[in-house]
């Protein structure tokens, strides 16, 4: 199985076949290196099943046929038909020869058969139960031969401790020996064992060179005392301790690195630290580079070195092949292929062939790297070019004993393997000559790079970057490991010894090449704990007498390195036993492993996945371009070690490592992050190598935490005003000082989403996307704003106390201190900068032109201006002009005046033409003490929408006055509306009155009826004198132009057209109706008396008049209508009186009332007439609370049964209006209260804590249902 029986057969053969020669002579003539087996690997190669390539492995066959070579076939199923005659040994002796046919098709060739000529055939057991011919089986000599055959009895009970062991180490959760241990198969354990032993077995009879190695890596497991092997049987327990150790170091070198950071979990977690240590310090696994450095300096191999690295990262590029020449100082004796390339083993032949003869790469070492992708469906391939160069390497030694030339040819195999490859028949350890290891990523360790040492013992903030606090300081002990003291004395004791064993040595000797071992250990392996210094010559100490003793017996002969070998032996320590070993669950780093740099240095390479997270509007797709070239130059590919936080960078890398800390702290789960990765066969197949499944789970950490402080740096647009070539700029420095600032900034992981799409420009806060002038302004928005309530509170609705006070509370924020450090003389121009931000951030415009957008912006910002600078109330404070008074005072100038930008913004997006006026207009910006841009607006507006030509025109212009009008009609009578003290405002309300009385004209008649576009024009001449409808004297003119119409129409145009002539007037009644609701009453200032009494009597009939003795009732219009026959109280008068305030016209509703008395007589008036005064007043009350919440319906609620108690306490003895307004609010009271009953029924089971279970039985419910509870009881008022 898996060719194992090829490595055996090849070390039993070895010095037996070709040996049992008749003739002694013959024997002693023959060369040693005859005497190897010719291997003849079938070609796996896609064109080498051709005829050509059988005519080819025939010859050679041949050759050895002649020359009694042992030939050993494998996987060449296609030619065993033509050595039909060998096989069946058809042999023809003539001559004293043996001769025999082989079979080429249809042709047959004769061959002389040397006497010492032995054929043998491996096959893999499968193929030949299911492939195999039975007269093939039949007619061989068969033997079925697994490494752990030949084993005798003391190597059977080393490998069954082996293969415990290899459970041990591997086997958790689900994952398996091939899961540990890269190309492991079945037989794996026992092909180590029997290759442990053959270096054993060498290194006793002095063959050091190429077993040295094996020795220095069991000496890190334990004590291998050479003597006791020297003297002691093989089958002795010192020999089985020293096969075991050494096995255990050539299974590791195929290990993958996750399977270290497995070991917590499996019985041997405690000796993580000892495996890893040998893994990375001895056996040199953390690069390509740093693997070939050590093995090329150890060599002493005659035909050169012949390393197979199997690797989970991608192959090696020409460039990095280049590279890594030049490290090795083989740049012009480096070449490499890709196995793939080649369609036939001839090709790959020529191809490689040059580089084992001497003549042509000269006298100095070379190196042949063969690549190979996708190893684990190749398996074949790679085997058949294995041996090919194996047979190469031979010939390779011949020809340097025959030209008497110096220099070796060094292959190596690079073969990439996919995490999916566990199960796969591909064999990872191949035995003698070959080293077999794994790499897991080929290419160097950098400096941003983290290693497995550094991941499995530090946070992931201290991945990305180790303070230098933390340099000499302690890790927290939630995520660091602690060592027992025995560790570090033992480790102490073990390095001593080596720096003694160092001393011995002789000053002449050549050290290797201090940047092949040295330099990178401290990279990846945890030294002991104490001072730098010490730990730095300690492990410096731990390398050089092994590489020194190296090169020494290299340049030495043997009977001269012996006692220093058993010397240095003999000095290797003892480590300590399993008892002391089970008491060091883990082993800490030395704060001298914490590299100042980290991962920081690969921000520059996180900012296409970061940005990328951001998604912006569909409008601004070009910002993500854009932000992306702001933190290129932002953020240096190539960052100093010792970061400065003054730039953009530095400050950035210390938010990103506080939110990774408060990650550490939040997530529990993070502390054994490196084990979960390991843990995670998805994680680890997607991956690839253990070392990129650690850099995706930073990145993957890291990215999203970018991504949100990006978003919120990017906010508006605010990178754009970091300068990235400079930072003496003073609005880079103002961006830099908020930015710095913890507390300005307070970046809080916990308040974080962490999310897949993160908002980008303008999409953190609910205003339209603008482009900010000052860094950060929405902050120092957001912080004023968060004082406000607490300014109000102590200084209440004063100005000048309120700004004061906000000031103060400012000024003792840590925004305050970083606005307060800006100088005076940028001042100015930061607050514009503010003022610019802060409109668009606080004022939505509803322009579909930006021009008229940025018009708008600009008007407000010029009012606020001059505003900051209209009265002593933003006076500066102390004589100190500070950037903070000035955004104070336009926090409180905002506050005060936010409903007069409000509807300024409503009026100028429906009239945009405004703008365009006061745009050019000084007074905008005059220091008047009053926000009186809603006001000058409106003054344009009217200007604007005057009736006089649209009334000259067609039904078409007027129909677009119309709209015009109806859609800033909302806009301009809230802005007059508004406590205007300039005298502006009183005539704006004038001219206003006047064009909506010609609107509601034109509405109700004009466009219902031709040619009355002259009555309306006439109706303007008759008010522009005074418009002024709180006036009796302003509704006379319109009733005597009514009057006048309808005469006119009733003589003249409308004669003999009665009816037409009743809907004109039912169309005049309606605007004079809409006029008196709308501009008579619909305003906060109550109409005149006189107008008030003309009014109801429109409604009463008078004695006089009618020459009866009651009053009468009739409609209510603009002319006299006749009496009604049976009085009718209409309800019309009596709303508007109690809709517009009760108080103020009490009088007028006591004489209406009187006079609706006086007219309604009959069993049921009075009632009626009750009723319906009590249903308009409780009307006039829901009013009043529709824009109530439900708290201030309760508050009102309770004093509305109050005072409805109170009248209905009094009885019939109070006013009859009085009584009747008590019970309208008695009514409305004790219907809040069933609302209140029927809402606590509905939360009956919640939480007492909810919003909801408060309002419903807080103070002020119970109050309303104490105070409706006291008045249903009182017997008085039942």
């Amino acid at each position: 199985e898996n060719y194992a029986a090829l490595e055996i057969l090849n070390h039993y053969l070895r010095d037996v076949v070709g040996t049992a020669s008749a003739d002694p002579a013959e024997k002693v003539e023959m060369r040693p290196e005859d005497m190897h087996p010719f291997i003849l690997f079938g070609s796996s190669f896609p064109k080498d099943k051709e005829y050509t390539q059988v005519c080819r492995n025939i010859n050679q066959i041949k050759i050895c046929m002649e020359t009694g070579r042992t030939v050993i076939l494998l996987n060449l199923e296609n030619l065993y038909e033509s050595l039909y005659d060998v096989l069946n040994q058809y042999y023809i002796y003539h001559g004293g020869s043996r001769y025999v046919d082989l079979g080429l098709q249809t042709h047959r060739v004769k061959c002389r058969v040397h006497e010492n000529f032995k054929l043998i055939l491996i096959a893999e057991k499968s193929t030949v139960y299911e492939k195999f011919p039975t007269p093939l089986i039949n007619r061989l000599e068969k033997h079925f031969v697994l490494t752990s055959s030949v084993l005798v009895d003391w190597q059977q009970e080393v490998l069954e401790q082996l293969q415990n062991w290899t459970h041990q180490f591997s086997c958790v959760s689900r994952f398996k020996e091939g899961n540990a241990f890269v190309g492991y198969q079945k037989d794996t354990p026992a092909a180590v064992v029997f290759q442990a032993t053959i270096q054993l077995q060498d290194m006793i009879k002095g063959e050091y060179f190429k077993d040295l190695e094996g020795l220095k890596q069991a000496s890190v497991l334990g004590n291998i005392p050479l003597e006791e092997l020297v003297e002691e049987e093989e089958n002795s327990d010192v020999w089985k301790q020293a096969v075991l150790q050494l096995s255990q170091c050539l299974l590791l070198q195929t290990a993958s690195p996750d399977a270290f950071v497995r070991l917590e979990n499996t019985p041997l977690a405690d000796q993580q630290a000892v495996l890893l240590k040998l893994y990375n310090d001895v056996q040199h696994h953390t690069s390509l580079e740093d693997f070939l450095q050590h093995h090329l300096s150890q060599s002493g191999l005659q035909g050169g070195l012949l390393l197979q690295v199997t690797t989970h990262s991608h192959l090696l590029s020409g460039e990095e092949v280049e590279q890594l020449g030049d490290v090795l100082g083989y740049r012009d004796h480096i070449s490499w292929f890709l196995l793939q390339e080649f369609d036939t083993e001839l090709d790959f032949f020529n191809k490689v062939s040059p580089a084992f003869q001497r003549d042509q790469v000269g006298s100095q070492d070379s190196l042949l790297i063969i690549q190979c992708d996708s190893g684990d469906s190749d398996g074949d391939l790679i085997a058949c070019a294995r041996y090919r160069i194996y047979d190469e390497g031979v010939k390779s030694i011949k020809q340097n004993i025959i030209l008497e030339c110096e220099g070796s040819t060094h292959v190596l195999f690079v073969i990439h393997l996919p995490q999916q490859s566990v199960g796969s028949s591909f064999v990872g350890f191949q035995g003698d000559p070959w080293v077999s290891a794994h790499i897991d990523d080929l290419r160097h360790i950098n400096s941003d790079t983290v290693t497995l040492s550094e991941a499995m013992n530090m946070p992931i903030s201290h991945l990305f970057i180790s303070p230098d606090s933390e340099l000499e300081g302690s890790h927290e002990s939630e995520q660091t490991f602690t060592e027992t003291a025995a560790t570090k004395e033992s480790l102490a004791e073990v390095e001593v010894e080596e720096m003694q064993a160092d001393e011995t040595m002789d000053d002449n000797i050549e050290t290797s090449d201090p940047h092949v071992h040295g330099s990178d250990m401290e990279h990846h392996v945890p030294p002991p704990e104490g001072p730098i210094e010490e730990s730095m010559e300690q492990g410096q100490a731990s390398e050089k007498p092994v590489e020194e003793m190296s090169q020494y017996l290299s340049e030495h002969v043997r009977e001269q390195a012996e006692p220093m070998m058993d010397s240095s032996i003999a000095e290797q320590p003892q480590l300590e036993t399993s008892d002391q070993q089970s008491a060091q669950p883990h082993f800490q780093p030395e704060p001298k492993t914490l590299k100042k740099s980290g991962y920081y240095l690969r921000l520059h390479g996180c900012i296409q996945a970061a940005a990328s997270r951001l998604q912006d509007s569909a409008k601004n797709k070009e910002r993500a371009t854009d932000r992306v070239k702001l933190l290129v130059e932002l953020i240096p590919r190539s960052p100093a070690v010792n970061l400065d936080e003054s730039t953009f960078h530095g400050t950035l890398v210390t938010h990103i490592h506080q939110l990774l800390k408060e990650r550490e702290s939040i997530r529990q789960d993070e502390k054994n992050w490196v084990l979960n990765e390991a843990l995670s066969a998805k994680k680890l197949q997607s991956g690839g190598t253990f070392r990129n499944v650690i850099a995706r789970k930073l990145r993957d950490v890291i990215i999203p935490i970018f991504a949100e402080i990006i978003a919120l740096i990017d906010h508006n647009y605010n990178l754009d005003l970091v300068d990235p070539k400079t930072h003496d700029t003073p609005v880079t420095q103002f961006w830099l000082a908020m930015f710095r600032n913890p507390q300005v900034m307070h970046f809080s992981y916990a308040d974080m989403s962490v999310r897949e799409q993160v908002p980008g420009v303008g999409g953190r806060l609910a205003e339209e996307e603008f482009r900010c002038q000052l860094p950060f302004s929405w902050l120092v928005r957001e912080a004023f704003e968060a004082q406000w309530d607490s300014a109000k509170s102590v200084a209440g609705n004063k100005t000048a106390q309120l700004y004061r006070q906000l000031y103060t509370l400012i000024s003792e924020t840590s925004i305050g201190s970083v606005l307060e450090s800006v100088d005076e003389f940028y001042c100015e121009e930061f607050f514009q900068r503010y003022l610019h931000d802060f409109v668009r951030s606080v004022h939505k415009c509803n322009h579909k032109m930006s021009n008229h957008t940025d018009m708008e912006y600009r008007l407000i910002e010029k009012a606020l201006n001059g505003l900051t600078h209209s009265t002593e109330d933003f006076a500066s404070i102390d004589g100190h002009e500070s950037l903070t008074r000035r955004i104070a005072a336009v926090h409180v100038i905002h506050h005060t005046y936010q409903s007069h930008l409000f509807w300024f913004g409503q009026l100028a997006s429906h009239m945009p033409g405004v703008m365009v006026t006061l745009n050019s207009e000084q007074r905008v910006s005059d220091n008047s003490g009053e926000m009186l841009l809603p006001l000058y607006a409106v003054e344009r507006a009217l200007e604007m929408l005057k009736p006089q030509e649209p009334l000259k025109k067609d039904e078409s212009a007027l129909r677009d006055w119309l709209n015009r009008l109806r859609l800033s009609q909302n806009a301009i009578e809230s802005i007059l509306n508004l406590p205007f003290q300039h005298e502006t405002a009183g005539k704006a309300r004038l001219q206003w009155q006047l064009i909506r009385a010609l609107q509601m004209f034109v509405e109700q008649v004009v466009l219902k009826y031709e040619g009355m576009e002259v009555y309306a024009r006439r109706l303007e001449m008759y008010l522009m004198s005074d418009p002024d409808f709180l006036k009796a004297s302003t509704i006379n003119k319109v009733k005597k132009h009514l009057n006048s119409m309808d005469s006119e129409l009733e003589k003249k145009k409308l004669k003999g057209k009665p009816k037409r002539l009743v809907s004109v007037r039912r169309s005049c009644r309606a605007f004079f109706m809409e006029l008196v609701s709308t501009l008579c009453f619909g305003g906060r200032e109550v109409p005149e008396e006189e107008l008030i009494q003309m009014l109801v009597s429109t409604v009463f009939t008078e004695r006089q008049e009618m020459e009866a003795e009651e009053l009468g009732t009739r409609e209510f219009s603009y002319r006299k209508s006749e009496r009604d026959q049976i009085p009718v109280i209409r309800s019309f008068l009596l709303q508007l009186l109690l809709e517009h305030n009760t108080e103020l016209v009490k009088a007028q509703l006591v004489d209406y009332f009187r006079m609706s008395q006086q007219a309604i007589t009959g069993e049921t008036a009075d009632r009626d007439l009750y009723l319906l005064c009590t249903q308009c007043f409780e009307d006039a009350i829901y009013k009043r609370s529709t824009s109530l919440s439900f708290p201030e319906r309760l508050t009102s609620a309770t004093t509305y049964l109050r005072e409805g108690h109170e009248a209905l306490t009094l009885g019939q003895g109070a006013a009859p209006l009085d009584f009747l307004e008590g019970v309208a609010k008695v009514r409305y009271g004790l219907s809040v209260v069933a609302e209140l009953l029927s809402k606590r029924v509905s939360v009956v089971g919640t939480a007492i804590q909810t919003e909801a279970f408060k309002h419903y039985h807080g103070v002020d419910a119970n109050q309303l249902v104490h105070v409706a509870g006291v008045l249903c009881t009182d017997s008085g008022v039942n």
